[in-house]
């Protein structure tokens, strides 16, 4: 390969380097990595001149002749790469340890060859070849576990998408809850009417009307129940269980004969305690089966019922109506809305799940009339490759741009959300002798419930997850939301938890253990071989670490941290009780060593005061320089 000459020829071979390192999937080179390049190219045409060069003088020479009286001829050099393949074949030839070039190829292959033949192995090859064998051996086995945990691992993640696919189920399709059927009951009783009550009654109320206890009134009691399914097990959970609140009005009636009658009755599910609802986690909450009211009247009652709903699959939202009209959904989930869009834009060809250039032009341009800000925050500056297209119906529920990243749709939809409407039921109950004095009535409300299989396959989940993990993630469930039961440790993650800490510590000490143990090993294998070696090695090495944890503040710094740091030395080398060892020896009482230490002590002194003297002068001679 040869270095451009001219700028064209610069630029074309950037670009060659650029489209490899893109390919290879590997970041665009710097411009200082080029500039490296680019000398490195320059040094090696100017290296392959110069041998150039050479082969021709030595061709010229070779065509006149040797002169007369030597016989002799230079052998070729090389560029080392067939040296390092003939090492390989060829013991004999390798090069030594010394060569500051070794070649960067060097394998324990190369070695294991090398040290076979004891003839031509260097010393270094036969130190290092019980140790590469042993981490070679070491090196299969952590590959062979490394290959287990894989597969577990994977075993583990194909097994929890199983659950999560089952959870979900086909019938319902993917994140789609199930329809159950809530039925209200409405009974309606009048009493105290005229009617029915006797002679004697009539009376008795007609003679004293202020204490008259016998008021015409019309009885109110709402209640409900989940109609069975036999996908679902059977309980007895109030019908309030499923509501989040109930108004109950009476359009029709006078404001200035009923005052207070006439205002709307509410009932409001309670606010759930965070404490109480930790301490009984496992019990339903306490609400009313029914609800009752009682209004006072002798002629027909007109009643609004406003319920509510609270699906136990999950908060659902009502969709704007100009979003409802394009999506052909006017109530649902957010999965659910996710889906109606992802369909509507599937079926015109808006989605674009692999980014090219023209796409990304063509988002860009759309775009191009709208605000520089929206186009930049939704469709990345026109640079988006992935996402969904707009068009005329749906580009105002998406701030006008061309396209839109998959990661933002949610945030855009959910501008476009809305509580549900309450599901509204009008009655008239009559009040007429001919009439029955109990009326009943019943109406059927679509509840949205979880998949039934949901409690099997979220515990299914959870052991998965506390086996693969020691702290198991909240399990998905099929409507978007998490599940609150996953979200705590249970008892056999925890004792699996502890039971890996045990073993990894255990693992570790028995590690340093084996490493000491073989460290002493060795140390006896050599002492049984050679005694004598042994010692002087061991005496040499203690003699060069004495001194040099001695010697090594001598120079360079104060006597205190000279001092200091040499107590600290002999503290390393010969324990913490050396001194009471040395004032009970037989030298104690003689002053000779005393005047030596006292010698040595004041020479260091005057080292350092001469070297801070120096340190002094150099840095007043820098200052004066300066000025």
């Amino acid at each position: 390969m040869s270095f451009a000459a001219n700028p064209q020829q610069q630029a074309a071979f950037v670009a060659h380097l650029q489209q490899q390192q893109a390919a290879a999937g590997r970041p665009p080179l710097t411009p200082q990595q080029l500039a490296q390049m680019a000398a490195a190219l320059q040094l090696r045409q100017q290296q392959q001149q110069q041998q150039q060069q050479q082969q021709q003088q030595q061709q010229q020479q070779q065509a006149l002749g040797n002169p007369t009286g030597i016989q002799t001829r230079e052998r070729p050099l090389g560029d080392g790469d067939g040296d390092h393949a003939n090492a390989v074949a060829k013991p004999h030839s390798r090069r030594k340890p010394t060569d500051r070039s070794l070649p960067l190829s060097f394998t324990h292959a190369a070695a294991s060859t090398c040290a076979a033949d004891g003839a031509t192995a260097s010393p270094t090859d036969r130190k290092i070849a019980a140790s590469l064998e042993a981490l070679e051996a070491l090196s299969k086995h952590y590959q062979t576990l490394q290959r287990v945990e894989r597969g577990v691992d994977w075993t583990l993640a194909r097994k929890a998408h199983e659950v999560n696919e089952q959870a979900v189920g086909s019938q319902a399709g993917r994140g789609q809850p199930f329809k159950r059927t809530l039925r209200i009951h409405v009974v309606a009783t009048v009493e105290d009417q005229p009617w029915q009550l006797s002679a004697d009654q009539l009376a008795a109320e007609s003679a004293e009307p202020s204490s008259s206890t016998k008021i015409p009134r019309v009885q109110v009691r709402i209640s409900g129940e989940v109609l069975e399914d036999e996908r679902y097990p059977s309980d007895s959970t109030p019908f309030t269980q499923f509501l989040d609140r109930l108004v109950i009005e009476t359009p029709n009636r006078d404001t200035a004969t009923y005052p207070t009658s006439s205002q709307p009755l509410t009932w409001t599910r309670p606010a759930a305690d965070p404490a109480a609802a930790a301490a009984a986690a496992n019990e339903p909450p306490l609400l009313p089966a029914a609800i009752t009211a009682s209004f006072p009247t002798s002629s027909p009652l007109s009643l609004r019922l406003a319920l509510y709903l609270h699906h136990p699959a999950g908060d659902r939202f009502a969709l704007h109506p100009e979003l409802a009209a394009v999506l052909d959904c006017s109530e649902s989930d957010r999965v659910g809305v996710l889906e109606a869009l992802w369909a509507y834009s599937k079926n015109r060809g808006l989605v674009v799940e692999q980014g090219t250039e023209a796409g990304a032009g063509a988002a860009a341009g759309a775009g191009a009339g709208q605000a520089p800000t929206a186009a930049a925050a939704a469709a990345g500056g026109g640079a988006l490759k992935t996402g969904i297209k707009t068009d005329e119906k749906t580009a105002k529920f998406f701030g006008n741009v061309g396209m839109v990243a998959f990661h933002h749709v949610p945030e855009y939809l959910n501008r476009w959300l809305m509580p549900p409407a309450p599901r509204l039921v009008n009655l008239t109950i009559p009040v007429d002798p001919s009439a029955s004095a109990s009326f009943h009535t019943a109406y059927d409300l679509d509840l949205y419930v979880p998949d039934p299989a949901r409690p099997a396959l979220e515990a299914c989940a959870r052991a998965l997850a506390d086996l693969a993990a020691t702290s198991p993630s909240p399990a998905a469930t099929p409507s978007g939301t998490s599940s609150t039961s996953g979200a705590i440790p249970t008892r056999a993650a925890l004792a699996t938890a502890a039971e890996l800490s045990a073993l990894d510590d255990k693992i570790a000490v028995d590690a340093l253990a084996t490493a000491q143990h073989l460290r002493q090993l060795r140390a006896l294998t050599s002492f049984a071989r050679d005694p004598v070696s042994f010692l002087e090695r061991f005496v040499e090495s203690q003699a060069g670490s004495l001194e040099q944890i001695l010697s090594s503040n001598a120079a360079g710094v104060s006597g205190d941290r000279g001092a200091h740091s040499a107590a600290s030395g002999m503290d390393q080398v010969l324990g913490p009780r050396w001194r009471d060892e040395v004032r009970k020896s037989e030298n104690w009482e003689s002053g000779e060593w005393v005047d030596d230490a006292i010698a040595v002590w004041g020479m260091r002194e005057k080292e350092g005061d001469a070297q801070r003297l120096r340190a002094m002068q150099q840095q007043q001679a820098l200052v004066g320089g300066r000025r």
